[in-house]
This record gives structure tokens, C-alpha cells and sequence, in this order.
């Protein structure tokens, strides 16, 4: 997930490129997006138009986590690799990534941080809900 560009320019792709959740119209994209990834310059509440979606997204802010395929609770006892979410707290986080520009979402499978787990789609780019450790 990168950020919308901050020009006047961009398309509804480019929106819908870094919309969590695979959004292919302007009213999706809206209905999809987080607000606090807006920019306050551009954004009045509630969305009405592309344009608002200027400077839209947030970067990676890196975080060890643990992984597994098959369980949370592997997860929870699983060594840590470096990952991206868009707070830095897999609590509140709404994404996982690879990089720190959110271009590459992580795999498909169970994230811990060690105190809970979260189940992240890659696909549907849906974060489940957190569960203890």
C-alpha cells in the first residue's frame, strides 16, 4: 500500500490501489477507508469525492512479530521476523506488510507479537480480530 499521490492528478485506481480490501468503485473505497489515513488538508468527514482521497495512506511502522500458517498460538511461540503495520501495534494495526512503504502486504496466516494473535488475509486484506496468547 503506498499513499495516494498529493497532486490533483490521481485516479480512481490510484484510490483504490491503497484502500484496504480490494474496493473497485469511488462509493467502495469510501466505505472501506480508514479515516485516520487521510489527510486532514484534503479530507472533510464524510468522503464525497475523489479529491479527498488526496495524500490518502500511511507507511509501515516496523514491528518484530511472529508467524505461522497453521495457528495462533504457533504464532505466539514463534521467533520474530520484522514486519510493517500501519501503527506499530499489532493491537490496533489494520494491515501487515513486508516493507515500510506498505507496497507488499505479508503473507497470508496467524501474527503475534508474543502477548496475542491476529489472523491476516493477504487476499481480502482483512486483519481478524485479537486474541491472547
Amino acid at each position: 500500500m503506498a499513499k495516494v499521490p498529493n497532486t490533483t492528478t490521481f485516479t480512481l485506481q490510484d484510490v483504490c490501489n491503497v484502500v484496504l480490501g480490494n474496493p473497485t468503485s469511488l462509493q467502495e473505497c469510501i466505505s472501506l477507508a480508514i479515516t485516520s489515513w487521510y489527510d486532514g488538508t484534503y479530507y472533510t468527514a464524510p468522503a464525497t469525492s475523489l479529491l479527498e482521497f488526496r495524500n490518502y495512506g500511511k507507511t509501515g511502522v516496523g514491528i518484530n512479530l511472529g508467524y505461522s500458517i497453521s495457528s495462533g498460538a504457533a504464532a505466539c511461540i514463534a521467533s520474530t521476523t520484522l514486519r510493517y503495520t500501519d501503527t506499530g501495534d499489532l493491537n490496533t494495526s489494520n494491515a501487515v506488510w513486508t516493507d515500510s512503504g506498505g507496497t507488499s502486504n505479508a503473507a497470508t496466516g496467524w501474527y503475534s507479537n508474543g502477548s496475542i494473535h491476529r489472523f491476516w488475509n493477504s487476499t481480502t486484506e482483512v486483519l481478524g480480530s485479537a486474541s491472547s496468547c
